[in-house]
Parts: C-alpha cells; sequence; structure tokens
C-alpha cells in the first residue's frame, strides 16, 4: 500500500473528508447548502419561460426578414418597369416603313393587353443606330419586353428572333390606355386601343397598369413626345406681342 492510500484510510478513519470530492456548499452556522425539489421545478420553469420567449423573438425577426425581402423584390420589380416604361414611352417615335409589298406599316400598334412600338435608344456606335422595336406583353405570369433592332413584323412572332427581358414575376394581367384629344377640342378621351392604320400621330399619352397575381396593382403615365396640341395638329404660331 503506498503512502496516498495510506493518508487516505486514515483520514476517512478520523472522519475526515476525501480531498478529491467537491466540499458541499455551507451557509453561515456550518449548514450544508441543497436545492429542494420546489426550488428545481422554479428553475426549470423560469429556463423553459426565457426559452420560449427567445423562440418567439427569433420568430418575429424571421417574419419581419421575409417581409423585408419581399418587400425588397418588390420594389425591385417596380424598379425594373419604371426604369423601361419611363425609358421607352418618353421617347417613342412615329416610325414607318414599307414591307415587301411596298406598303406603308407603322412601328407603333397600341392594344388593350400589350403594345408595340419603335423609340429612340442612345447607342453606343453610330453604325448600330439609335431606333429600337419593343414589345410589351404579360407571358406565362411574366411581364416581358421583347427588343431588336429592326421592326416587327408579325405581332405573333414576336420571341424568336428578339432580346427578351423579363421586367417582373407573378404578374397576371397587363392594361394599356392611350389618351386621344382631337382636334379643336379641350378634351382627352382615353381609348383602349391605337390603330396607327386609321391615324398617324400618336397618342398623347399612354397608361400602363399592371395588376400581380397577390392584388397589387400598379399604374405608370407617360406622355409621348411631341404630343402637344400645336405640335400635333401644326397650328402654332409665333407670339408676336411685347
Amino acid at each position: 500500500m503506498n503512502i496516498e492510500h495510506s493518508t487516505l484510510n486514515i483520514q476517512r478513519s478520523l472522519g475526515g473528508r476525501d480531498p478529491r470530492r467537491p466540499a458541499p456548499w455551507r451557509l453561515a452556522g456550518g449548514r450544508v447548502a441543497r436545492f429542494t425539489l420546489l426550488e428545481v421545478m422554479v428553475a426549470s420553469a423560469v429556463l423553459l419561460l426565457l426559452a420560449m420567449v427567445l423562440l418567439a423573438a427569433s420568430n418575429e425577426v424571421t417574419k419581419s426578414w421575409r417581409r423585408l425581402v419581399n418587400e425588397q423584390d418588390r420594389f425591385s420589380d417596380l424598379l425594373a418597369v419604371d426604369r423601361t416604361l419611363d425609358g421607352v414611352l418618353t421617347n417613342v417615335l412615329p416610325f414607318r416603313w414599307r414591307d415587301d409589298e411596298n406598303q406603308e406599316r407603322p412601328a407603333f400598334l397600341g392594344e388593350p393587353h400589350r403594345l408595340r412600338l419603335a423609340y429612340r435608344h442612345p447607342f453606343n456606335q453610330p453604325a448600330d443606330g439609335s431606333i429600337r422595336f419593343l414589345g410589351l406583353v404579360v407571358e406565362n405570369g411574366e411581364l416581358r419586353a421583347y427588343t431588336q433592332e429592326r421592326p416587327f413584323l408579325d405581332w405573333e412572332k414576336v420571341g424568336p428572333s428578339s432580346a427578351v427581358t423579363v421586367l417582373a414575376t407573378g404578374v397576371s394581367r397587363l392594361d394599356i390606355r392611350y389618351a386621344d384629344q382631337p382636334a379643336n377640342e379641350d378634351v382627352i378621351e382615353w381609348k383602349d386601343d391605337w390603330d396607327p392604320e386609321r391615324r398617324r400621330d400618336l397618342p398623347l399619352a399612354i397608361w400602363v397598369t399592371v395588376t400581380w397575381a397577390d392584388g397589387r396593382i400598379e399604374s405608370w403615365l407617360r406622355r409621348t413626345p411631341g404630343s402637344g396640341k400645336f405640335e400635333r395638329f401644326q397650328d402654332w404660331r409665333p407670339d408676336l406681342k411685347q
């Protein structure tokens, strides 16, 4: 038997404590402190309550983050649509060309749920030209803008040879209206379509309304260039009064 075991045996025989065991908590007067069952239950309840509070707070933070992400996605969609419509509608051109049968055809064609037009586009190189052709339509829940450098010969074939940009997703409906001002009248009439075969001018303004599948509705109203009364009807006279 080694010295360490001998020392431990002597301490036990004299009523001493094993130094390898932790000492119990002692209060004033030498009383040993122990947890009662009630105290353990209360501590467990407090810990459970804290866990529930932390879980609820975590769920609220997650919901707030999801709402923030959804709002950010919606804002991105609105910003993309706004930039496109502002750049296109405010630069629309009354462009016409002659087809293979030498028939004059307009680039602008306004319908209740889709739009085809020519617009002035910034160019990188002079050889690229500054005129682009755009088709705006909703397909498969997406608001799509088809663009190309040549006129759309057939609206039903828009897409295969065009560059497509998805402006927004989750879109259920696209409504377009066209402002008209009859000659010598001060009233504005809103039409559901605009057929340039019957007239050569452009609408005064174009009103685009996008309806999303979740019920959101956003509208854009843009005035077309050269749509003033004097510009359209060529009735401008210089004011010579001093």
